[in-house]
């Protein structure tokens, strides 16, 4: 569970069904950037997005670094997952993307 706004909400309630999405920590910009210089439509997810975490239950489950980040499909399942930060976050991002988007999509 996380706040958004005055809502407490459900993580499985910030999964866009349209696009995969991008849920990442405070420490995600990086990850971020990858995702808006792909020009691929990615739903992103994070503190940036008011969307806070209190409590820390979010960050105790969610098995990535605050500088880390999950991408998680329209139908709910994450589908890659980065422990932390990456070298080359917009190729790592790029070829998860590729895994899961069909051809026209990328």
């Amino acid at each position: 569970w996380v706040h958004k706004g005055e809502s407490l909400i459900s993580t499985l309630d910030l999964i866009d069904r349209r696009t995969p999405t991008l849920l990442t920590g405070d420490g995600g910009a990086a990850w971020r950037g990858a995702a808006e210089g792909l020009g691929i439509p990615v739903t992103m997810i994070g503190a940036y997005a008011a969307v806070r975490d209190p409590e820390g239950a979010w960050a105790a489950v969610r098995e990535i670094a605050d500088n880390g980040a999950l991408l998680v499909r329209p139908d709910g399942h994450v589908c890659w997952r980065a422990m932390g930060p990456s070298a080359d976050a917009t190729t790592e991002l790029r070829s998860a993307l590729e895994r899961i988007l069909p051809p026209g999509d990328r």
